[in-house]
């Protein structure tokens, strides 16, 4: 009696196992197809304390040239 009880647990067990493994790698690919839609603004947001590197650069040239 314990055989096929024991057969049966594992084909669910099994089936579940796939079930969860399908579900988790099509949740994958759903979160890295929206991704993109997301990030549509094309510039990247600079703070105001950051100053670009070719700004500080130009400003540096421009103190010692006076």
């Amino acid at each position: 009696m314990i055989g096929p009880t024991f057969q049966s647990l594992k084909i669910v067990t099994f089936a579940l196992l796939m079930l969860g493994a399908v579900g988790s790698s099509l949740f994958a690919l759903g979160a890295r197809i929206s991704k993109p839609k997301q990030a549509e603004p094309k510039e990247q947001f600079i703070p105001s304390n950051v100053i670009p590197f070719h700004d500080a650069r130009a400003k540096t040239a421009s103190k010692v040239s006076r």
